[in-house]
């Protein structure tokens, strides 16, 4: 993910707000093998006399305007993160945006394809006891830019953690 580091001066604080967004690796990891699966539809079919052709050509449309969409998507998606929320704004026609206390995330994972483990990606999901979102999902690109800049506090521990705290609390 991007990030971007702003001074929240408009409401009369100091505090910062991270603001992180997908790069377009995920996207195409993701999405390889339907982008591989476009243009190969595309060109079979514009070739003439191949059975079925319109019915390929037809799909790989319909799976190119998926395909944009999702890129569209996942372009309009942004992760806000202060000293005590993370905001996450999503969608394209239908603006979405979830604001989660930082105090009710209970727990998070880690996972990582092969195919994100090549790219240095990984997929993050966080829980929290917010009724709305009991879950979000975060990439990689999200915590790797912010590790060892300061921005970012926290600790591995295999034990459950009850009280986060918030950064004013380590300074």
């Amino acid at each position: 993910m991007n990030v971007n580091s702003i001074d929240n001066m408009q409401r009369g604080s100091n505090v910062k707000i991270i603001t992180l967004r997908p790069q377009i690796t995920q996207f195409i990891i993701n999405e390889l093998p339907f982008l591989l699966l476009c243009p190969v539809g595309l060109v079979y079919g514009g070739m003439e006399n191949k059975p079925f052709a319109m019915i390929v050509l037809a799909l790989a449309g319909i799976i190119s305007l998926a395909l944009l969409y999702k890129y569209i998507y996942m372009r309009c998606i942004k992760y806000h993160v202060g000293a005590e929320q993370l905001i996450c704004e999503h969608g394209v026609f239908n603006r979405t945006v979830d604001y989660i206390e930082l105090y009710r995330v209970v727990d998070f994972y880690e996972n990582q394809t092969l195919m994100q483990q090549l790219f240095g990606l990984k997929t993050v999901a966080v829980f929290s006891m917010d009724r709305n979102t009991p879950k979000v999902d975060l990439d990689r690109q999200l915590l790797k830019p912010l590790s060892g800049t300061g921005q970012m506090f926290a600790y591995d521990s295999p034990e459950y953690v009850k009280d986060m705290g918030t950064p004013e609390r380590y300074e």
